[in-house]
């Protein structure tokens, strides 16, 4: 006669007794990892924050708490090479290893299986030392909270555990004696075989292969799914111990015929992912540019150039001057200039960090984008007072963004804020917003929204750190709501300063190529700059130049002198002049106050890099397919001279001599002999020139 156990679970919760006769043992539940398995194997060192192989957090670097050791331990593991080890000795230190499945993980209805093994250490006490916690999505509890208890002089610790008080409760109660004993120093394997039906846990534990049913509990969650798991010591007061992990499943059962998951591949690097050369380049109406060597074959005599914009001489253009703006304005935000009105339209940071207030996203507006207003919108409190241009409570950095292609008019514009991770807002006019919810659950700063018009989806610059220094991470969404996991991008490499770090990135589409621009940290300044970046995919990034673009301010009182800070939003044409709007503050980046206003800066058309010839140089394309009828070039040769050959086998058509500086010149040949379709090729003469950029029309 089969026993019931849910009745068994009403009665007692220590039920290995009742199964010792081994004949009376129901089969052994098994995991098949499909949601989430970990070997540990896969985890790259020295990431933090992205989702590295299965980890989201391998300790607490950043939560400013004394920290016990955590880490990825190498020969001392269950299977394979590698495990991961949680030891904190003292109960003010805190430790967790927190692994989370891959956004396009499977789910599981019905019946689910969690396991992992484990070992802990003959000579370590364990109180309260947690060896599993699951959590939904809505950060609830799931299955059951796991406890290792163990005294420092015995060899044997005991599980006790944490399980719903009645079915269907969301009150928790702790199951005191252990629910079993086990070898301090040998593998353990512990599985949670969960039945949402019965709103039950079947806990089995044992060495592994000789698992055996230690009790049924109440599932502190039974309808929700896993979504996290900790492992370790996340209490501040009295919690400690050292243990090790491996083979962690979440997953459907393991049947005859079904198949166990492969673990968590690596971390994906999508700055390995170059764009693939396939046959001749075509050049149109958009700009062939100079930032990398995309284009060009060869070159001699040349130098490439890069050119940091012109501060405008009224700067700073807004400053904090209402109560609720403190001492700071920065231009974490947006800038676009509509496309009905061609008003220029802001959002920017009021940042009440340090003057002991709240920060707030506002909207100024401007006619010419050089004398800008504050309106009064009536939209949000402060101080009792509706009379301010807040559209939204701030919190820290925020990216605001303008969305035409969007077919619901309600999501015309878009935004990202800091706040218990990245939450999303939807607005029709960019004043009226709404919620979201959190769609990226890193929470640092220095992350920004963009559009990528070439891949038609939503990319964050998200901020990681690799081998404790500040790092560049990329995640992508269709949708804006439904985002991949984080992956890694980018870091400071040996043409960098030692003490160099990168703090934030904003990327725009130009032309034929994704520009970056890089707020570089130099942390033994402390200064924080803009450089450039480029890249013909958005992920595999090259920089022409470790100059800054953006410099700060040179002398001490400048208001830009110490940190600039560039918002999501590309620069705006105006005539022949590319418009970006910056905050710099007075301060460095560690000084408080941190006193910001913003400004504006601006560029030539097209120059960001030239190919310079001080004398005379030549630079060939590689192979082209020409798509228009005149070759037009940005160039300045009001010293000297540019001439231009177009090469196509063995036949050579040059161009009249070009002279003058100016953003758009006609080519024009010599002869008016039609050239051949097909590849070809461009050589430029440079004769005390510059060359920015060429293109077809």
């Amino acid at each position: 006669m089969r026993i019931s156990l849910t009745v068994l679970a009403l009665t007692v919760l220590v039920v290995d007794f009742a199964f010792a006769d081994d004949r009376l043992q129901p089969p052994v539940p098994r995991s098949d990892g499909r949601v989430l398995h970990v070997d540990f194997e896969n985890y790259s060192d020295g990431i933090v924050q992205p989702l590295n192989a299965g980890i989201r957090w391998l300790g607490d670097p950043f939560s400013g708490r004394k920290q016990g050791v955590v880490r990825v331990t190498r020969g001392d593991a269950f299977a394979g090479r590698r495990a991961g080890w949680v030891s904190t000795t003292t109960g003010d230190e805190i430790g967790r290893i927190r692994l989370q499945p891959r956004y396009d993980a499977p789910s599981v209805a019905g019946e689910t299986v969690t396991e992992f093994v484990f070992r802990g250490d003959a000579d370590a006490a364990m109180e309260d030392f947690v060896i599993w916690s699951a959590s939904s999505a809505g950060d609830k509890h799931v299955g059951l909270i796991l406890h290792a208890v163990k005294k420092s002089d015995e060899p044997t610790f005991g599980i006790e555990v944490t399980q719903a008080v009645t079915p269907g409760s969301t009150r928790m109660r702790r199951s005191r004696p252990t629910a079993g004993t086990f070898a301090a120093d040998r593998w353990v394997r512990v599985i949670q075989h969960r039945r949402p039906r019965d709103k039950e846990v079947e806990l089995w534990a044992g060495m592994p292969g000789q698992e055996k049913l230690l009790g049924v509990y109440f599932d502190l969650d039974a309808a929700a799914e896993v979504a996290t798991v900790e492992l370790g010591d996340t209490s501040p007061q009295t919690a400690r111990g050292t243990g090790v992990w491996d083979d962690i499943r979440v997953g459907g059962l393991l049947g005859k015929n079904s198949k166990l998951s492969s673990p968590e591949p690596p971390l994906r690097d999508v700055s390995r992912e170059r764009v693939a050369e396939v046959g001749p380049i075509s050049v149109g109406k958009r700009k062939q540019l100079f930032l990398d060597d995309q284009v060009i074959e060869s070159q001699q005599g040349l130098t490439r150039q890069m050119h940091p914009v012109r501060k405008h001489g009224d700067n700073p253009l807004i400053v904090p001057d209402q109560p609720w703006e403190g001492r700071s304005v920065l231009l974490y935000g947006g800038v676009i200039r509509d496309p009905e009105t061609k008003l220029f339209r802001m959002w920017y940071l009021a940042w009440g960090k340090h003057v002991d207030q709240p920060s707030f996203v506002c909207y100024v507006e401007s006619a010419d984008g050089i004398h800008w207003k504050k309106p009064t919108l009536g939209l949000h409190a402060f101080r009792d007072s509706t009379d301010n241009n807040i559209v939204l409570p701030g919190w820290s950095q925020t990216s605001v963004v303008f969305d035409p292609h969007d077919a619901d008019p309600e999501r015309r514009y878009k935004a990202l804020l800091r706040y218990n991770g990245l939450r999303g807002f939807t607005s029709p006019d960019g004043l009226h917003w709404k919620d979201v919810g959190v769609l990226i659950d890193q929470g640092y700063d220095g992350t920004t929204l963009h559009w990528n018009p070439i891949e038609k989806q939503w990319v964050a610059m998200v901020k990681i750190f690799k081998d404790g220094k500040r790092a560049r991470g990329y995640a992508t969404s269709k949708d804006f709501l439904n985002w991949t996991d984080t992956y890694f991008m980018s870091a400071v490499d040996q043409q960098d300063a030692a003490d160099d770090e990168m703090y934030a990135m904003s990327l725009f589409h130009y032309e034929t190529v994704f520009i970056g621009l890089l707020r570089m940290y130099h942390t033994q300044s402390d200064v924080v700059d803009i450089q450039l970046a480029t890249s013909r995919n958005g992920r595999h990034w090259e920089r022409p130049s470790r100059e800054p673009f953006i410099p700060t301010g040179a002398e001490k009182g400048n208001w830009d002198f110490g940190n600039n800070s560039v918002p999501a939003t590309p620069p705006i044409r105006v005539g022949d002049e590319l418009w970006f709007y910056y905050a710099g503050r007075s301060t460095l980046h560690n000084e408080i106050p941190n006193d910001g206003a913003i400004g504006l800066a601006t560029l030539r058309l097209d120059g960001f890099v030239s190919m310079d010839a001080a004398d005379q140089g030549t630079l060939t394309t590689k192979p082209l397919r020409l798509a228009g009828n005149r070759l037009c070039l940005n160039a300045d040769a009001s010293a000297g001279s540019i001439r231009v050959e177009l090469l196509n086998g063995d036949k050579v058509v040059s161009s009249m001599p070009i002279g003058g500086d100016a953003v758009r010149h006609i080519v024009e040949w010599d002869t008016t002999q039609l050239v051949p379709d097909g590849e070809i090729r461009l050589r430029f003469h440079l004769d005390r020139a510059k060359l920015y950029a060429f293109w077809m029309e």
